[in-house]
């Protein structure tokens, strides 16, 4: 349940509550929008208003795939300035945006990485789990607290790919 305080008196009101994102497993609040990831991988993106409005739904990242069977994905966090944002999951991180074409805005896929798969100069990254997240106050750096180590992330690509 939901509450609103009353500035004068101070009193607490109820005021409606509003169901999103079956299955959230992390959220992230940007500048208009809300972010989610559910428990079934799909990226979910909401206006962030009473009621919140649905925007769109990222349900792979194109034809590669960003997470294993069990990819745990539990972390997401916005990037400062830009409608866009970064999910963390267990060996594997997916980047997009909020994209706006039209009169329409949908989630657009930027970048991703994971250890099973080469990088753009074909590198593999380590395995890891994503256990806690933070983000540098510019928005250029995720670092991803995994397994006793802090492993830095750099943040490239903040518009969708052609």
């Amino acid at each position: 349940e939901l509450y609103e305080r009353d500035e004068e008196p101070g009193t607490l009101a109820s005021i409606p509550s509003y169901s999103i994102a079956d299955g959230a497993v992390a959220l992230a609040v940007g500048d208009g929008y809300v972010v989610t990831l559910s428990e079934e991988g799909d990226t979910n993106a909401y206006t962030d208003g009473s009621p919140p409005g649905e925007i769109d739904t990222l349900a792979a990242f194109g034809n590669a795939i960003w997470r294993d069977e069990d990819g745990e994905c539990s972390f997401i966090a916005t990037r400062p300035g830009a409608a866009g944002f970064d999910a963390f999951c267990r060996n594997s991180a997916f980047s997009a945006v909020l994209s706006q074409a039209e009169e329409t805005t949908s989630l657009a896929a930027t970048d991703y990485v994971a250890n099973w798969q080469a990088d753009r100069f074909n590198n593999y990254i380590p395995p890891f789990e994503s256990q806690a997240l933070a983000t540098s106050p510019d928005g250029r750096h995720a670092y991803v607290y995994s397994k006793g180590e802090i492993l830095i992330f750099e943040r490239i690509g903040e518009r969708p790919a052609p």
